[in-house]
C-alpha cells in the first residue's frame, strides 16, 4: 500500500523545481517562520540565480542575488549579491564554477529562519577540475550571517556536487536532512542533527540513470512525518545512444538505513512541482515533460503514481497551439495566486515563438478549483502582453523558470518569472503580483541583472533559477 502524501499546518505545502533547484522542507519542531524568509522581518524573499556571471572578471563564476520580500513586493535594489569572492563565503570565484547553479531555500538549523544552499558543480577542488561544490550560507536577524561548506562525502565517485541536492526531514526524527546529488546515479544522505553541523555521511541509494548525465534533480514530497524526494536525471534510451531521454523517480522517506528508499518511477519529465491541489490531505505532483512534441504537463494524485490528467496546448481552453520546441512545461510552480485557497499551476514554455521573436518564451496560469487543476479560466502571458514589463524578443527564454510565493504577506502568490536568454543572455526577472482575481499586470516589476547588482552586459543568466 502506497503511504499517502499527507500535509500538515507545519508543512509547508508547495515545492517546484525550475532550471535549478527549489525545495521545501518537512515540518520540524523549530520555531515556525515564514517560507523563504532568510532575515526574519516576516516577508517572504526570493533567491534569483546568474550561474554565467562574470565575477572579477571570471567568466561563469556564478552568483546569487537575495531579493527582499516586502509590502510591496521583491524590488531590484532592496537585495544582497552573493558569490565566491564576497566576504565570509568559502572558495573563490574562479572561471566556470558556475555558483548558483542549483539553489535551495530552506531552515536546516531549525531557528525559524531560512538558509541558502547553492551550489558550485563545476568548482575545482584540490585538483579536481568539475568536482563540484555545495555552501550553506545562513539565514538570521541581522542578515546572511556565515557560511560552510558541505562536503562530498565521495569525491572520488563522481563529478559536478553541487548540482542537484534538497533539504528535508526524510527519517521523521524533527531535524531537516541533505540529499546530495552529482553526476552519478548516487543519491548520499547526510543526516542533520538539527544544528549548523554537518554530520558524518550516512549512505547512498541510487537510481537507474544514465551515468553519462547523473542525477539533474531533487523535490521534495513534505510529509507530516517524513518526506519523500522526487528526483529527475536522464537514463532512458534517447537520441544519442547515451540515455539521455529523461526518467523520474519517487524515492520514499525512512527511518531506516540510509532515510531513502526507492519505491518506483513516475511519468518522465524535467521539471517537477508539488501540492495540494484538491486539499484532500495529499501531496500532488506536477511533471513538465517539454521534450515530448511541443511539451506537456501531467498531474500525478497522491498515492499514485499514474497521470490523472495530461496538458498541452492543444487542450481545451489551453492558450496557444502545440508546436515543436515550445517547451512547455519546461517550468512548472504551484501557488495561490487569487487567495481562494486552492493552488493554481503556471507553466512555462520558454521556446514559444510569437510572430517573429523566435523562442521569446511565455506562460500560462491554469486557475485551482475544488477538483484540482482546471483549463476553465486559463490565461496566457508573455512580455507582448499589455502591462508586462519588456518586450517579445527573440531568444528570450521568458517563463524559462518560475517561482510562486507570497512576497507581499497579503495571502495571495506573486509571481517571478525567468528570462535567462534575455538580452543576449544577460538575463531579466519579471514579477506580477496576485490579487483577488488572479496574477495581474498592475504593480508589475521587471528588472535585468544590472539593475541586481550584476554585470549588465556579460552572458551571465541571470533569472536562470529561483529559489524561495
Amino acid at each position: 500500500m502506497h503511504r499517502r502524501f499527507r500535509t500538515s499546518l507545519a508543512t509547508v505545502v508547495v515545492a517546484a523545481l525550475t532550471g535549478g533547484l527549489m525545495v521545501a522542507t518537512a515540518g520540524s519542531a523549530a520555531a515556525a517562520g515564514v517560507r523563504g524568509d532568510v532575515n526574519g522581518d516576516g516577508y517572504a524573499d526570493v533567491v534569483i540565480a546568474a550561474p554565467d556571471a562574470t565575477v572579477d572578471g571570471h567568466r561563469a563564476a556564478g552568483a546569487v542575488v537575495v531579493h527582499y520580500g516586502s509590502a510591496s513586493g521583491i524590488k531590484a535594489g532592496s537585495r544582497t549579491v552573493i558569490h565566491q569572492n564576497s566576504p565570509g563565503i568559502p572558495g573563490a570565484a574562479e572561471a566556470g564554477d558556475r555558483f548558483g547553479a542549483a539553489v535551495a531555500v530552506a531552515d536546516y538549523d531549525r531557528d525559524g529562519l531560512a538558509d541558502i544552499f547553492v551550489g558550485a558543480p563545476g568548482e575545482e577542488v584540490y585538483g579536481d577540475v568539475g568536482g563540484g561544490s555545495l555552501t550553506v550560507v545562513w539565514g538570521s536577524r541581522n542578515g546572511l550571517t556565515g557560511s560552510r561548506t558541505v562536503p562530498d562525502p565521495a569525491p572520488r565517485d563522481h563529478d559536478a556536487f553541487g548540482r542537484s541536492f534538497a533539504v528535508a526531514d526524510f527519517t521523521g526524527d524533527g531535524d531537516p536532512d541533505l540529499a546530495l546529488g552529482s553526476d552519478g546515479c548516487m543519491i548520499h544522505i547526510i543526516h542533520g542533527d538539527g544544528d549548523r553541523t554537518i554530520p558524518s555521511y550516512a549512505g547512498g541509494t541510487g537510481v537507474d540513470c544514465s551515468e553519462h548525465h547523473g542525477v539533474t534533480s531533487m523535490t521534495v514530497v513534505p510529509d507530516a512525518v517524513r518526506a519523500d524526494l522526487i528526483v529527475t536525471g536522464r537514463g532512458r534510451g534517447g537520441t544519442d545512444g547515451r540515455g539521455d531521454a529523461p526518467g523520474t523517480w519517487l524515492l520514499r522517506g525512512t527511518p531506516h538505513n540510509t532515510g531513502l528508499d526507492v519505491e518506483g518511477e513516475l511519468p518522465a519529465g524535467t521539471s517537477i512541482a508539488v501540492g495540494d491541489l484538491d486539499r484532500d490531505g495529499q501531496q500532488d505532483v506536477v511533471i513538465g515533460d517539454p521534450d515530448t512534441g511541443g511539451g506537456r504537463v501531467m498531474v500525478v494524485p497522491g498515492g499514485s503514481r499514474a497521470p490523472l490528467l495530461t496538458l498541452t496546448q492543444d487542450s481545451p481552453n489551453v492558450p496557444g497551439g502545440s508546436e515543436a520546441g515550445d517547451r512547455f512545461g519546461g517550468a512548472v510552480t504551484l501557488g495561490d495566486v487569487n487567495g481562494d485557497r486552492h493552488l493554481d499551476l503556471v507553466v512555462g514554455a520558454p521556446g514559444e515563438d510569437l510572430g517573429d521573436a523566435v523562442d521569446t518564451g511565455a506562460v500560462t496560469v491554469l486557475p485551482g478549483s475544488a477538483s484540482g487543476v482546471t483549463t476553465t479560466g486559463s490565461r496566457m502571458l508573455d512580455q507582448g502582453t499589455t502591462g508586462v514589463p519588456g518586450a517579445a524578443e527573440s531568444g528570450d527564454l521568458f517563463g524559462g523558470s518560475l517561482l510562486a510565493t507570497d512576497t507581499t504577506r497579503d495571502g495571495r502568490a506573486d509571481l517571478t518569472i525567468g528570462s535567462p536568454g534575455e538580452n543576449d543572455g544577460v538575463g531579466a526577472v519579471t514579477v506580477l503580483p496576485g490579487s483577488a482575481s488572479g496574477v495581474t499586470t498592475t504593480g508589475s516589476v521587471g528588472f535585468a541583472a544590472g539593475s541586481a547588482g550584476l554585470s549588465s552586459t556579460a552572458k551571465g543568466r541571470f533569472g536562470a533559477v529561483l529559489a524561495g
